[in-house]
């Protein structure tokens, strides 16, 4: 076999066997090592969002965070795509965003020079090709297609840039196989559910991972909502992702320890150092308060801020803040003692059991109970005389029918929720013997009013053979009308019942985003964790908010104590009054010649 050999040429054989082994051992190493040299950048909730060690669980392969700007959020993501590019050959990754500009400026170049194109001129070399820029990072060739927002690999790894503007692209990613989908600014992301639900999920079976990122906007609304808000007041967040938080009080570019000869320092952007400090911990803890200063502290001493504005909050720390979000009734801006005056007060449907078309249908209302729960009027004053309204939204399926009753008194400004109830599938018989059941049950009904949705003629059978006073209602004026409404629950005066259907709606109920000077529309048909809640019941209330005339009422005032200054006044203010109507009633006699009333008012005056 060696015959045709030389003895030199077998000693290049040998040679080359013996290196061999040490290049293929290079080539794996070199990639590893620039992967870790980008990885460096990061700081800890970087690491905890990005870095693959994260992943535990199939779960975990969906993850989310909020974020603001400045927090280095997108800087770190375009570094992890650099970085499994290079080490895992074949990888494949999509990046989008709201339009083409947007992932350009956000990952491509930017101003900071944390883009993809930025991060490989940074640590890569240049390698002459005719028609495109390319760069060696780590042992792979990259070619960058500028033209594309592409970047291919020599190891057939793949980065793609998009943004949703281009629908033919969106399009086109159906049934495409990656390993990263990554959407970034997913609060504007138009169609984010649709697009996640037929792009991102037929991939599944490709074990793909998928990153949201994002800022929170006043429009608490849509997917990424579901995923990333705080779970508190009975939310709970859509399922299935692992929600990280990183802010640019996180940041160490804006102060981050540093270790010499000489000690311990903060060094922030500007390479200005502070310190020295007498270990790690005590110079990470001034790199906190560095960072604070350097972001939040500094928005909030230029534009004097207390720390819990809701737009600091957003801008600053990363969060969700609903307080003055744009929903329609803004109950989450009011402390919800003052909102919620007593649970629902329910009794036995009466219907439920007499026919099969009844069963599921929901609870009905116990009226006495639900009267015990109005407040009473203080010692000494006469009690309140109660004023209820009939208020109706009609449906049928999908809208369902919807009854409201609410309770007011000419003593206090403040409307009360009695009940509220709805169900689908409510035959038209049935829902005049539900509205008789409220109206026989209800005194003193001074607003029964609903919304006819092409039910005229009923409103007439129910008029004639069940003797309803039914009226329909006021549909003008609904933006007005809901800007009313929303004041009132925002003074504390509009008080609900705990988890009731119209508490539950007035909870979830947003305005979609809109522009300005165009009528806002509401997101009735927003899909809160699989649940749409709508807008029935908010409707029928609204519809009897138009009747009440809950501001006219005159508060009882307390008497002042005998001998007091505000005592005397009173009594002048009375005696003043009592000349005034003399005066008055001895004009008119004059006026009309009535001389028994003059002479009454001249005896009365003596």
């Amino acid at each position: 076999m060696t015959s045709g050999l030389t003895q030199s040429g077998l000693a290049i054989l040998r040679e080359l066997a013996k290196r061999r082994p040490a290049e293929v051992e290079a080539d794996r190493e070199a990639p590893i090592a620039m992967a870790a040299k980008l990885r460096e950048f990061y700081y800890p909730k970087q690491r905890a969002m990005f870095a693959p060690q994260t992943i535990s669980d199939v779960f975990a392969k969906w993850r989310a965070t909020t974020k603001n700007r400045r927090s280095g959020a997108t800087a770190g993501g375009v570094r992890e795509l650099l970085a499994r590019g290079i080490e895992q050959p074949g990888f494949r990754a999509t990046y989008a965003t709201t339009t083409r500009g947007e992932a350009h400026d956000r990952a491509w170049k930017n101003d900071t020079k944390s883009g993809l194109v930025d991060v490989i001129k940074r640590y890569g070399t240049p390698v002459e090709h005719p028609s495109l820029e390319c760069y060696e990072l780590g042992g792979v060739t990259i070619d960058i297609r500028e033209g594309d927002l592409e970047l291919v690999f020599s190891n057939g790894s793949h980065v793609e840039l998009y943004g949703a503007d281009n629908v033919r692209r969106h399009r086109a990613k159906r049934g495409n196989a990656k390993h990263v989908f990554w959407i970034d600014e997913a609060q504007d992301f138009p169609f984010l559910e649709e697009f996640f639900d037929g792009v991102v999920l037929a991939m599944q079976d490709f074990d793909v991972e998928v990153w949201l990122t994002g800022t929170p906007g006043k429009d608490c609304v849509g997917m990424f909502w579901d995923v990333t808000k705080d779970e508190d007041d009975g939310e709970t967040r859509a399922p299935g992702w692992e929600v990280h938080t990183i802010s640019s009080t996180d940041n160490p570019f804006f102060g981050r320890v540093v270790e010499t000869a000489a000690g311990y320092f903060v060094e922030d952007n500007t390479k200005k150092r502070t310190g020295p400090y007498d270990d790690a911990a005590a110079a990470e803890a001034a790199a906190i308060e560095i960072r604070w200063d350097r972001t939040a502290g500094a928005a909030m001493r230029k534009k004097g801020w207390k720390g819990d504005e809701p737009d600091f909050v957003r801008e600053q720390l990363g969060r969700w803040v609903r307080i003055d979000a744009r929903y329609v009734y803004p109950v989450h801006a009011v402390p919800k003692h003052t909102l919620i005056y007593a649970p629902q007060r329910l009794a036995p449907n009466p219907f439920v059991g007499t026919h099969p078309r009844f069963e599921g249908h929901p609870p009905w209302y116990d009226h006495a109970a639900a009267v015990r729960d109005l407040p009473r009027a203080r010692r000494g004053f006469p009690q309140h005389q109660w004023l209820f309204g009939l208020w109706l939204d009609f449906g049928y399926h999908p809208d369902p029918f919807a009854i409201v009753i609410g309770a007011t008194t000419p003593d206090l400004p403040d409307i009360f929720e009695m009940f509220s109830w709805k169900c689908t599938r409510v035959h038209t018989d049935d829902q005049g013997q539900y509205i008789k059941l409220a109206w026989d049950t209800i005194d003193s009904i001074v607003s029964f009013v609903g919304d006819p949705a092409g039910k005229q003629d009923d409103f007439e059978v129910w008029r004639d053979r069940m003797n309803l006073p039914i009226e329909e209602a006021n549909k003008k004026g609904k933006n007005t009308l809901e800007e009313f409404l929303a004041d009132d629950i925002r003074r504390g005066r509009y008080h609900l019942r705990e988890g009731s259907p119209l508490h539950t709606e007035m909870k979830h109920l947003v305005y979609l985003p809109g522009k300005p000077g165009k009528p806002r529309e509401v997101h009735k048909h927003r899909k809160v964790n699989g649940v749409v809640h709508g807008d029935h019941c908010c409707d029928a209330a609204r519809y009897g908010y138009a009747d009440l005339t809950h501001y006219l009422a005159k508060i009882p005032k307390d008497k002042p104590a005998p001998g007091t200054r505000e005592a005397y006044q009173a009594e002048a203010d009375r005696e003043e009054k009592r000349i005034d109507d003399r005066e008055r009633l001895r004009a008119q006699a004059l006026a009309e010649g009535d001389e028994a009333m003059m002479e009454y008012g001249a005896y009365e005056w003596a």
